[in-house]
């Protein structure tokens, strides 16, 4: 009894989705696909051009930073593996940002890579990050946030023919968003623009947005704890993350390395 009533409940479920989305636009029928399509993915490749504008603020001064990182980023689903090999330039430096990253009951594991002494693992963010929602949530949750988007526009990424379209998207529709996803990041405050490219097979391809909502307080806090490692707490140093515009170009849908993390 209780298998046949799972199975009408999610037939209904089913049923709600397919009336919402026979009441859609082109768009929302195409987020829904993408969507789809990109939570089936086991492995994509991300190249990465990014450009945080910082102020270090050290015993009341502040000093501007403005750095460019670029690179590329692998992606294994199930478990949930980085792998990033980015460049940070700063203040005419190269700095290597080599990471592996793993997604774990506890938070984000991470470790570096390509050092010649090992290291041990490290551990940030909240552990609040649960399971990844089900399709049919996600497929729900694009498709309402594919409303505020205008387009499309013809253009092309990395030579592909694609179709780009723009939108801003409320803050608290957002971050309703986000919560689904379970990640443990921040509440937005602001409303946030996307930029979002889309080929002919329906895959997400590029998408372009200013990451420092995202980021700004976790690099803050992450910047604290190790200042209170290393007994520098003193030395009363905080970062301020305005600007963080991202780009990220989507490749190598269900090619990119096997990943594992290291230890």
């Amino acid at each position: 009894m209780r298998k046949r009533i799972r199975t009408w409940l999610a037939l209904l479920l089913l049923a709600a989705l397919c009336l919402c989305l026979s009441g859609c636009g082109s768009f929302q029928l195409q987020m829904a696909k993408t969507a789809q399509k990109m939570a089936d993915l086991h492995s994509v490749h991300v190249d990465v051009v990014s450009e945080p504008k910082m102020l270090l603020n050290v015993g009341g001064q502040d000093i501007a930073l403005d750095t460019v990182v670029t690179g590329g980023v692998d992606v294994n689903r199930s478990p949930l593996i980085m792998r990033t090999d980015l460049t940070m330039e700063v203040l005419g430096m190269e700095i290597p940002l080599r990471f592996y990253l793993q997604r774990t009951d506890e938070g984000w594991k991470g470790i570096p890579w390509g050092m010649d002494d090992e290291v041990e693992p490290f551990f940030f963010g909240e552990a609040t990050v649960g399971e990844v929602p089900n399709r049919m949530k996600l497929m729900a949750g694009f498709v309402k946030l594919a409303e505020y988007f205008e387009g499309p526009e013809a253009d092309t990424v990395n030579g592909e023919d694609a179709s780009r379209y723009e939108g801003t998207i409320p803050a608290d529709e957002l971050n309703q968003g986000l919560e689904m996803l379970n990640l443990g990041l921040p509440t937005l405050t602001e409303d946030q623009t996307f930029v979002l490219w889309m080929n002919s097979s329906d895959m997400l391809v590029r998408m372009d947005t200013d990451l420092a909502p995202f980021a700004g307080d976790m690099l803050n806090v992450k910047v604290q704890k190790l200042l209170e490692e290393y007994g520098l707490a003193a030395l009363n140093i905080g970062v301020d993350l305005r600007e963080m515009q991202t780009q990220l170009v989507f490749s190598q849908f269900d090619a990119a390395p096997e990943l594992s993390f290291p230890r």
